[in-house]
């Protein structure tokens, strides 16, 4: 006996309900579910609205929505707009960045979410600044220009993300990158995200289990689609925010050692001073679905492999030394 249909919001079993009649009229049972489908997709896309438009939105029984706080963009003055991009030009290979603007959010997902995990316990979190983000993980032609080694890698290809990069492959990384001319000529400094800026980026004020579409087959590489290996970076659906790959692929690691969230609402999270594993994010090819949701978490040792994705913010400029400070007063008074 085939189940009936399943719905994501009491409005739609209510619509099922009525609709039920028209089986009175000849209406095949494959028809109806037809219907039933096309009543969630409505549904969804009136919570995309809702969500879009009014903060705070609730609606009850639809992820996301089940009474959290919606998202909201904080921009300082000057921020370009969210989703910006810049791309800095690195000798034979580029990296695209994305803007991620400031902003305050849910992080965490609810008990009602499908496979949440206790680690995952929902608290509101503001970043008071914002920052650049790879468009995608970074990729194996970039690591060769910018370090100059074989890339940490399992599966090859220039255009195929890092999967074995440790801790300490990423500062070699970040450090090389940051010493390019390139970079300091753009004023930027480049670090691994924070575990919050991380889920920030991810949803791009998104508050389904994934981003973009909300449907993991378009947003990522999983257990069902890889074909059990990673794909070239940046083949799947944006975010909000132009970023890829956010979900699936390769966990990607961030600059915090794992640990319980904070028990209230945090700005500017940075996780520990020390501990034994990092977080990483994301999910990767191996993973079911819904282990590559936004909220869920992973962690890894210093020398175990992951995926990297980078963020930037502009470099900060060093005081002058004391001497050049009054040759640059003298001067000014002249």
């Amino acid at each position: 006996m085939r189940r009936l249909p399943s719905f994501r919001c009491p409005h739609a079993a209510v619509a099922w309900a009525s609709a039920s009649v028209l089986l009175l009229v000849g209406c095949t049972t494959e028809e109806l579910h037809g219907f039933a489908d096309s009543v969630n997709g409505a549904v969804d896309d009136l919570a995309s609205r809702l969500r879009a438009s009014v903060p705070g939105a609730s609606v009850p029984g639809v992820p996301g929505l089940a009474g959290a706080a919606a998202p909201v963009v904080r921009p300082n003055e000057g921020d370009p707009e969210p989703g910006s991009e810049k791309t800095l030009e690195l000798g034979t290979a580029s990296l695209a960045l994305r803007w991620c603007p400031a902003g305050e959010f849910t992080m965490g997902s609810s008990e009602e979410e499908t496979m949440h995990y206790p680690d995952e316990v929902e608290h509101r979190v503001t970043l008071t600044k914002g920052f650049w983000m790879g468009e995608t993980e970074v990729v194996q032609g970039l690591w060769k220009e910018v370090v100059g080694t074989p890339p940490p890698a399992f599966h090859k290809g220039d255009d195929l993300p890092l999967d074995n990069a440790t801790l300490a492959h990423c500062r070699t990384f970040l450090d090389a990158l940051n010493a390019r001319p390139e970079t300091v000529g753009a004023g930027l400094e480049f670090a691994l995200p924070t575990e919050a800026e991380w889920e920030w980026a991810c949803r791009a004020l998104s508050m389904e289990p994934w981003a973009g579409t909300g449907k993991m087959e378009d947003m990522g590489w999983d257990a069902d689609t890889s074909g059990n290996r990673t794909h070239p970076a940046g083949e799947k659906a944006p975010n909000a925010w132009g970023l890829k790959d956010m979900h699936g692929n390769v966990w990607e690691r961030c600059s915090d050692w794992f640990a319980d969230y904070p028990a209230g609402p945090a700005t500017d999270p940075v996780g520990p001073d020390s501990g034994k594993e990092q977080v990483v994010r994301g999910g990767c090819f191996g993973n079911d679905p819904f282990q590559c949701r936004s909220a869920r978490r992973g962690s890894a040792y210093p020398d175990q492999g992951s995926g990297l994705r980078v963020i930037a913010r502009a470099r900060p400029v060093p005081a002058p030394a004391d001497g050049a400070a009054e040759a640059a007063m003298s001067a000014a008074a002249e």
